[in-house]
């Protein structure tokens, strides 16, 4: 067996392997002793590329990529299965549940689709009713598992090609095919992972580590960015003393604010006495408490720029929470702030409240803020998708950042300034 491949030490710190020298040339298998999958790995170093970390002066990308033996699968993977072209259709149908009419129907759904066709009669197929069968014609309601006695049918290529989806969707689940993955994190299995790590490798800073895939922080940082820009354009009014605050990291306040802060302090949920202690040698603070308390700690009007992201559904008092956020914040300082509409249940250390736009800038107001942007990105299209773990690299920008006015966003994200005579 293939020792394996010594990295640079950036991906052996990384990943956590050790270095070791490669076997003679002929028997070298580049991605032994990585995790996760030796395709993925393939696809992160040779087919994206880029990523100088994959490579040593012995194992080149010119021998992995060029010269090399594709990857195969690891043997617990199992073998790809022969089958004909007649033996994968029949596995199709029996998947889905469909009768032989109805698969028919489903390609040339498929076909149409694939040809750009429109959804209207001109190969929505006239008369497909009748070759759809009678009801009892092929298929098994059982297949499908909480499905109604008498099961569904198609009837033309649009439905059957839609009515394929619902029924992969319910097979997938049942099966344990969905979700793909997390929204938020991914496994060694993952035929991603090793693109994940290129990108976590590759993050400057714009995300915590690890997130590069994650929607929520895609958007977010799109959002800081904008509101960087516009609070440098009016860095000439930012009130003094220029502290930053942020919340459990300063992540974002080196990142996107450092420019025009002076000092860059940090909030920490504790439950126990509040309490403040300094942070560097320059005088930034990290304050110990929960924001319904930041009276006892922090000062009134200390704050330039509060970073107040993914906070508030923690919070089980928010409108009170917003007003103890307008009392820190300075005359003419500002607040970006965001909030889920849509997220799985988490801690840290309790999960309260959504927030729809109309809601979160109904809460802003009534805390004294003015509110100079709110984003809500997002679609049905693509909160499905993240439910079942299709993340951020499967999209393009605009799917991902474009403000809508769906109905559908996945965060709320806002820019608030406490008016200069307030």
């Amino acid at each position: 067996m293939a020792a394996a491949p010594r990295r640079t030490r950036a991906l052996c710190i990384a990943l956590g392997v050790a270095p070791r020298a490669p076997a003679a040339l002929s028997e070298v298998d580049c991605w032994a002793g990585l995790p996760g999958r030796p395709k993925a790995w393939h696809l992160a170093c040779c087919e994206l590329g880029g990523w100088q970390d994959c490579w040593t002066e012995e194992l080149t990308q010119e021998l992995c990529c060029n010269h090399s033996a594709a990857p195969g699968e690891r043997p617990s993977d199992g073998a790809v299965p022969e089958m004909s072209a007649e033996e994968g259709l029949e596995a199709v149908r029996e998947f889905l549940g469909f009768s032989g009419k109805e698969l028919q129907l489903l390609l040339a759904g498929l076909r149409g689709l694939s040809a750009g066709a429109a959804p209207s009669d001109a190969w929505r197929c006239r008369g497909c009713e009748a070759a759809g069968g009678r009801p009892d014609e092929g298929g098994s309601p059982e297949r499908l598992a909480g499905g109604p006695a008498r099961r569904l049918r198609c009837y033309t290529p649009w439905d059957c090609a839609q009515e394929a989806y619902a029924r992969w969707h319910l097979r997938g689940w049942d099966t344990g095919l969905l979700p793909i993955r997390h929204p938020w994190f991914s496994e060694e299995s993952d035929p991603h992972f090793a693109m994940g790590m290129k990108m976590r490798e590759d993050n400057d800073g714009w995300s915590p580590k690890g997130h590069e895939r994650t929607f929520e922080r895609v958007q977010l940082a799109d959002w800081l960015q904008q509101t960087s820009e516009f609070i440098r354009g009016a860095e000439s009014e930012l009130p003094g003393p220029r502290r930053c605050l942020e919340w459990d990291a300063s992540t974002y306040s080196r990142r996107y604010f450092k420019g025009f802060c002076d000092f860059l302090d940090m909030v920490m949920f504790e439950d126990k006495e509040p309490r403040s202690e300094p942070r560097d040698p320059e005088g930034s603070l990290e304050y110990r408490v929960d924001l319904h308390e930041a009276d006892r700690i922090i000062a009134p009007g200390s704050i330039a720029v509060s970073i107040c992201v993914q906070v508030f559904e923690h919070l089980q008092h928010p409108a009170a929470a917003m007003e103890q956020l307008f009392r820190l914040t300075a005359p003419g300082g500002w607040v970006v702030w965001s909030a889920p509409l849509f997220s799985m249940v988490h801690g840290d250390p309790h999960d309260y409240w959504r927030f729809t736009p109309n809601g979160a800038m109904l809460l802003a107001r009534e805390g004294g803020f003015q509110i100079f942007g709110v984003n809500a990105p997002g679609s049905l299209r693509e909160l499905s998708g993240y439910f079942v773990g299709i993340n951020a690299p499967y999209w393009s920008q605009e799917a991902l950042l474009q403000h809508t006015d769906s109905k559908w966003p996945l965060q709320v994200y806002m820019l608030l300034r406490r008016p200069p005579s307030a």
